[in-house]
């Protein structure tokens, strides 16, 4: 396996991931682009974060910032506290499983595939263990195995409903969150196995899926056009779009490692769109001074304190440093610090 573990794949691809499980759902309609972008805040964003970068309205209706990415960084992942191989429940396959709490009951959950196989792509780089290799292929490949499709785009559907405060998501539905991940999966076993062209393939098969839109619960979607500004919408269905942070930026973290791979510009052009969309929600992000950062920026329905959830905060500010590496914007690492001396657990 020694030369699968090419000096390329270690400096982009070793990486460990945050366990961050499902918390709420929901998504709806994606609203028309606005005919311009809207201000970047409404908001003061306070003296120590300086004005984000003027931006304009692309040809697919969403802002962006004209950002050149970069590829000499450091992986998102790398600083994300790794999902726990060691204690993550397996079958006799070493497919990971999520077991909901209330019933016991086993139930398909993408993210957690996803997630497993890259803290497993982790182990095996750091002891060149195969079973760990072995491990990641066999979440790799639950996730290729249960995909659907729509015009030809994979998505890793959720067959169960899911109950949030007041509202419930009624299945099926789909999460932006869930396609970065696997397109993250995909796009590092494609590196490290490029003799085996079903890892590309999924890879371009996923990312096909950003580029789609919808609303409800009849066909897949995760995109949506926000006032302006592209969001990954971590839980889409039959409920308004709650436009989660951490898994919005998860999803963009997808895109990042697809475009080290294929250096697709439409792709890049997403990154940008949805990095600029965060810089527009910190001010509904932010809680204040003594106060955790709030998980959704939906207005008016996340601006409430069960949606402040000091888990997220921190996860908030390695996302904020890792969109600032990756576009080269000081205002995610200014952004970054002032939830810091917000908030410090």
């Amino acid at each position: 396996m020694t030369s699968r573990r090419a000096s390329a794949v270690a400096s982009r691809l070793a990486a460990s991931v945050v366990a961050a499980l499902l918390l709420a759902g929901c998504t709806g309609p994606a609203p028309e682009p606005a005919a311009s972008p809207p201000p970047i805040s409404t908001v003061s964003p306070g003296p120590t974060v300086a004005p984000a970068p003027t931006t304009s309205l692309n040809d697919e209706g969403f802002a962006t910032s004209g950002w050149t990415l970069r590829t000499d960084v450091l992986n998102p992942f790398y600083d994300r506290i790794q999902v726990d191989v060691d204690i993550t429940e397996i079958d006799d396959s070493g497919l990971a499983l999520y077991r909901e709490q209330a019933t016991g009951k086993v139930l398909p959950h993408p993210i957690v595939n996803a997630q497993y196989a890259m803290a497993a792509l982790l182990r095996w780089e750091e002891t060149g263990d195969d079973i760990w290799l072995t491990r990641a292929i066999r979440n790799a490949q639950e996730l290729v195995d249960t995909h659907v499709e729509r015009d030809g785009a994979w998505w890793f559907q959720y067959d169960w409903d899911w109950t949030y405060l007041d509202r419930t998501l009624t299945a099926p539905w789909w999460s932006g969150m869930a396609q970065g991940e696997a397109l993250t999966v995909f796009s590092r076993l494609a590196a490290i196995q490029p003799e085996n062209p079903q890892w590309r393939q999924a890879a371009d098969r996923t990312v096909e899926s950003f580029f789609q839109r919808g609303e409800g619960n009849t066909e897949p979607w995760a995109t949506v056009v926000d006032n302006g500004y592209l969001w990954f919408e971590e839980y889409a269905g039959d409920q308004p779009p709650l436009l989660v942070m951490n898994g919005h930026v998860f999803a963009i973290f997808g895109l990042y490692e697809y475009w080290l791979l294929s250096g697709d510009q439409r792709v890049a052009t997403y990154i940008d769109g949805g990095a600029t969309a965060i810089l527009t929600a910190m001010p509904l992000i932010r809680g204040g001074e003594g106060a955790v950062s709030y998980y959704c920026t939906q207005r008016d329905y996340c601006r409430r304190v069960e949606w402040q959830n000091a888990t997220y905060h921190p996860i908030h500010i390695q996302q904020l440093h890792a969109l600032g590496r990756i576009t080269g914007a000081p205002e995610f690492d200014e952004w970054a610090a002032l939830l810091e001396s917000d908030w410090q657990g």
